[in-house]
């Protein structure tokens, strides 16, 4: 791994910026220990992070979290006290409340901090001239960008770049797996949408919320290349409506709806929401709730008891980790088009 220093607490190692001089100047006193988590792409970098970190605060116990921490959603503020800090690195505003206990914030309490570890490779020239090849083919010059937080810089230079180039850029803003409703405001003012981030994750999220209504585009800043989505989103959705299908035919009964226990997983007004339609739509609406999805745990619940199942806590994991499940497993907009009875496409509603 390269590793360069960028400043006071801060290094770069291959290409992300890991800048912990916010922590430093923000603590009152050196905490007892302080735990890092990150995504899985950065996990594999918390072994040396922790290493150069210990310079920085050398009374201080450096741990890290061994599961990969997906976004701000399931940050551990649990383990934050007076003598712990917890730094969350990868991610950086999260744009739903932290609910616990019947409470909720929107701010991260003291002590927990976020590192966003840009990405300063990326070649904007080539990736704007990918896009704009790819924009120009379909005649479209209104574009929307939206970027994970990692390549805020990046995305920066190719709106710069795509404007030179005689493109109208309307906005450029960060989103995650489950938030793009910037993005979504714009679907009838602009040709097409660009997601910068790696692999396909943010780019078929988009694509999922935009129901398949318009062109998007990812732009991969590590293969420095443009490639459109939308044959995939349409196999996706194509899947998700049977799914709809499967439990709108399976009729009224008992539907379970999961409800996340990590303060960015919990969602009581979706919850509490679904709860109210199910029932008024003739279903028994029973919440359950859990920390971690895997499949063991339905196969535990007795899932023949169940309609289907609806994870209020992620949507992704209906449609990534139990798209495959024997019984259907929605979406919270999902279930709202089987408790209202559609299967039109422009009822489409992902996440919520």
């Amino acid at each position: 791994m390269r590793v360069e220093e960028c400043g006071t607490c801060c290094w770069v190692v291959d290409g992300y910026v890991f800048d912990f001089g916010e922590v430093l100047s923000s603590v009152e006193k050196p905490p007892k220990t302080i735990v890092l988590e990150a995504p899985q792409g950065l996990v594999k970098y918390l072994e040396l992070v922790s290493s150069l970190l210990e310079k920085c605060f050398p009374h201080s116990e450096i741990t890290y979290r061994l599961e990969p921490a997906f976004g701000l959603c399931s940050i551990s503020l649990e383990l934050s006290t007076d003598d712990v800090v917890v730094v969350h690195i990868g991610h950086e505003d999260y744009p739903y409340p932290l609910c616990s206990f019947g409470s909720c914030t929107r701010k991260l309490p003291k002590g927990v901090f976020t590192v966003t570890a840009e990405y300063i490779g990326g070649d904007a020239e080539r990736i704007s001239g990918a896009i704009a090849s790819a924009l120009s083919q379909t005649g479209g010059t209104k574009v929307a960008i939206g970027f994970s937080v990692q390549h805020k810089k990046l995305a920066g230079a190719i709106v710069r770049r795509l404007s030179s180039l005689g493109f109208e850029v309307r906005t450029s803003v960060p989103i995650t797996g489950c938030w793009y409703a910037p993005l979504l405001k714009l679907r009838s003012a602009v040709d097409s949408f660009v997601v910068i981030a790696g692999g396909y994750f943010h780019a078929i999220g988009l694509g999922l919320a935009l129901a398949g209504s318009s062109m998007v585009y990812r732009a991969d800043p590590y293969a420095n290349d443009v490639e459109p989505v939308n044959e995939k989103v349409a196999r996706i959705l194509s899947k998700r409506l049977w799914k709809v299908k499967q439990a709108m035919e399976s009729g009224p009964g008992k539907v379970a709806v999961i409800s996340g226990l990590m303060p960015g997983q919990s969602r009581p007004g979706v919850v509490s929401f679904l709860k109210r339609l199910g029932e008024k739509s003739g279903y028994k609406v029973r919440i359950v709730l859990s920390r971690y999805m895997q499949r063991e745990y339905l196969d535990n619940l007795s899932p023949e008891e169940y309609k289907f199942f609806v994870v209020a806590s992620c949507p992704r994991i209906a449609i990534e980790d139990l798209d495959d499940y024997w019984k259907p497993v929605l979406t919270p907009g999902e279930a709202r088009m089987v408790f209202e009875r559609t299967l039109d496409l422009s009822h489409y509603r992902f996440p919520w």
